[in-house]
């Protein structure tokens, strides 16, 4: 049965969330699952996917916004797809050997560290960024296993190389650039996940899921026009500081879980 009053906190929730990840080109599952899986407490696979779905509407938003602004390098974006799909299904399809409580250590672990480096990185590293014409492929695989696995992972590891590339001028067109890059990913995770008994999952609990997303949708909505225009006007480094710190937060509370 549909909830039409429950999770009404998910607008502005979804608002906040995608404001942060169109602005700085982390992914938005990354704030996502702590949110279904801590806060409203959803069965672990169905949050990790509704992150997913989560973030890919509020993608949807952000893209146009980037377009509007022309922030998006499409040669990075070809280059990187190239790997990232075909990882992000392989690490879909393995997610059903998985145990759940290992995919929250995996999780949390990942956006410790990874916070934890972009802290260190940003407060004590050179404030000069050498430029490149490579593409990192190895990260992009990686980083589409990690998604197709534990929904996140894929941004925080081709951002740094999106804005130190040559062909990128300003790192607002290395955000657009990497939020296409995950959009993308992100969608063959999800699509990738939905075999038979997830299906059946999914039918079980759809009033509690249509509940969730009649409200967190129209939010990542607003959200993602808001992100392209910060992106547009905050700094580097205020960027990576903002976002390190909302990642150990968020690494904290899964294993506090």
């Amino acid at each position: 049965m549909i909830d039409p009053f429950s999770f009404w906190y998910l607008l502005p929730t979804g608002v906040i969330i995608a404001t942060l990840y169109t602005s700085t080109g982390i992914s938005g599952a990354n704030f996502w699952a702590p949110v279904y899986l801590l806060w409203v407490k959803v069965d672990p696979l169905v949050g990790f996917w509704l992150a997913l779905v989560s973030m890919l509407f509020g993608s949807t938003s952000g893209l146009i916004g980037h377009t509007r602004h022309q922030t998006i390098n499409y040669y990075l974006v070809k280059r990187y797809l190239l790997v990232t799909i075909p990882f992000a299904i392989l690490g879909g399809v393995l997610l059903q050997f998985v145990k759940i409580v290992f995919l929250f250590y995996i999780f949390g672990t990942f956006v410790i560290l990874y916070g934890s480096y972009l802290f260190y990185k940003t407060w004590f590293g050179e404030e000069e960024i050498d430029k490149h014409e490579k593409i990192h492929y190895v990260l992009g695989s990686v980083g589409g296993f990690l998604t197709g696995l534990i929904s996140v992972g894929l941004g925080k590891l081709i951002l740094p190389h999106c804005i130190s590339h040559k062909k990128i001028i300003h790192h607002s067109e290395a955000v657009g650039t990497t939020l296409v890059i995950v959009f993308a990913t992100s969608l063959a995770a999800v699509l990738v996940r939905l075999n038979g008994g997830f299906v059946d999952s999914l039918k079980i609990n759809s009033g509690f899921i249509i509940s969730m997303l009649m409200y967190a949708i129209p939010g990542v909505f607003l959200g993602g026009q808001l992100g392209p225009v910060i992106a547009k006007k905050l700094s580097l480094k205020s960027m990576n500081i903002y976002i390190s710190i909302l990642l150990i937060a968020i690494g904290v509370l899964m294993f506090l879980r």
